[in-house]
């Protein structure tokens, strides 16, 4: 990948898995990184940049937080797209909007739709929608809320939060115009097989097929993993 030290543009197939707060967006993006590098796919996992914000996060979040989660993300993105195959986005810019939207309201105690009128946001939403005509998301897979999982890990404080994150990243979606799979299963294996489903339409992985273990691996993991839920 590289040419006297130098990184060669590659026109790598970045996946996006967004979704609300505490659904299984970071276990999944990192389960199907390893699986990718497992058949020989030449991939890495572009992590959750919002994690190492210095500003505050959900209703602590301001205008700060939104400006430097999208320049980390956009670099990350960038710089994994470069040199890899596949870029697994663990949240991606579409997601900053509506994290934004609910915790700019609930921290100043305004309404949604002047948070999403305020002239900061909608400079933000252009800025988000040039580079996803620039550098699109090639597959979206969308995580829901499952109720199931929710009352074993999740906080009851954060169930508020939670749901109105997920009903204005649809709301940001259908104004994007955006395509994406929602993901049907509630176990992660199980995610990760419609995941590859997707893949294997656009793909061919030519190794995987010859790791016939892969599926024994993965039929008894699904197995296991529907006995704790």
């Amino acid at each position: 990948m590289r040419n006297n030290g130098k990184v060669k543009p590659n026109t790598a197939c970045k996946i996006g898995i967004i979704g609300a707060k505490e659904v299984g967006k970071t276990g999944l993006a990192n389960l199907l990184n390893g699986y990718l590098k497992i058949i020989g796919a030449h991939c890495d996992l572009v992590p959750e940049t919002a994690r190492n914000s210095p500003f505050l996060l959900n209703e602590g979040s301001g205008i700060g937080t939104l400006y430097w989660v999208l320049g980390t993300q956009i670099a990350a993105e960038s710089l994994v797209q470069e040199r890899r195959q596949f870029a697994i986005c663990d949240r991606t810019v579409i997601d900053l909007i509506p994290f934004t939207i609910c915790g700019l309201s609930r921290r100043h105690g305004v309404t949604k739709d002047k948070i999403r009128q305020d002239d900061k946001v909608t400079t933000v939403k252009k800025i988000i929608k040039s580079y996803l005509n620039a550098r699109p998301y090639d597959l979206l897979f969308y995580v829901p809320i499952n109720q199931k999982l929710w009352k074993l890990f999740s906080s009851p404080d954060d169930a508020p939060l939670q749901f109105e994150i997920d009903k204005e990243l649809k709301i940001y979606l259908e104004e994007l115009d955006l395509k994406y799979v929602e993901l049907k299963k509630i176990n992660s294996s199980d995610r990760l097989s419609e995941i590859m489903d997707s893949l294997r339409k656009l793909y061919t992985f030519s190794l995987e097929s010859k790791l016939g273990w892969l599926g024994k691996v993965m039929r008894i993991t699904q197995q296991a993993e529907r006995l704790k839920v």
